[in-house]
């Protein structure tokens, strides 16, 4: 179940491989050999991850475009570390934001020696960042036959995925809250303890598999100012700033949370 969620989330395959070589610098690529280039990005891209091997000595700048006239520096970032660059000089990994881009480069900035690999690999909107210190935190819950009012963590968050399943005969609902405290539903009034997000959960009637769905989430994910927190009812709202019924769930409604 969790691997069908991080493979949904990361848009379940990359969509195009880019690779070439670095040998030489310019200021514009005009030099043959100085940049490798991906140029009419589709809208559907959501990252870019760029990957720098072999052995070699120079500098190596990192642009991209959203008019294919205007080139900048873009900000990449190294997964599990937090780090984050517009330009290097070793090889490694980073991840670019790829969002209203309509090209990217890697461009030899300064050549000394040696031969750049170069691989561009675009990936689908809708895959989510694993960079940053730590990176993200995965929660999982097993609906008890009760409201379910549950704070997974204070503080700012951001939610980067989100799958749930009902193998129950009954729809259920989810409840997604933006506070620093376990959420209330019968004190919802006038959006104080009220829900920021309310979706269905579909049932197949009692099967097995049961019936679910997983929420698209940009990747940079969506912010939760407060703390991030949900409730699993058999009830469902009409209005979500009067949404105070607290029927309780059937028992068996998995969910998972991936977040930071």
């Amino acid at each position: 179940m969790l691997l069908v969620l991080l493979l949904a989330l990361a848009g379940a395959a990359y969509a195009e491989d880019h690779a070439g070589t670095i040998t030489a610098a310019s200021a514009d690529c005009s030099t043959a050999n100085s940049c490798v280039s991906v140029t009419s990005l589709p809208d559907k891209i959501g990252t870019i991850r760029l990957q720098l091997s072999a052995t070699w000595a120079g500098t190596v700048n990192f642009e991209g475009t959203s008019n294919m006239v205007t080139w900048v520096a873009m900000l990449g970032q190294v997964p599990g570390t937090g780090a984050s660059a517009t330009s290097t000089t070793g090889n490694g990994l980073w991840v670019f934001p790829a969002s209203g881009l309509r090209g990217f480069r890697a461009r030899g900035h300064v050549y000394s020696s040696g031969l750049v690999e170069v691989a561009i690999i675009t990936s689908t909107a809708g895959g989510f960042n694993l960079g940053g210190a730590g990176g993200v935190s995965i929660y999982g819950f097993v609906s008890t036959a009760s409201a379910n009012n549950t704070l997974i963590a204070t503080g700012a968050r951001t939610l980067f995925g989100l799958m749930v399943t009902n193998p129950t005969a009954s729809v259920q609902y989810i409840r997604l809250y933006d506070k620093a405290t376990a959420p209330d539903p019968s004190g919802c009034s006038g959006n104080t303890d009220c829900p920021v997000m309310y979706q269905i959960i579909p049932t197949q009637g009692a099967t097995v598999n049961g019936s679910g769905w997983v929420l698209p989430i940009p990747s940079e994910g969506v912010a939760f100012a407060n703390g991030l927190g949900y409730s699993i009812t058999g009830a469902a709202c009409t209005v979500m700033s009067t949404c105070v019924d607290e029927t309780n769930a059937l028992a068996g409604v998995t969910v998972t949370f991936i977040y930071k």
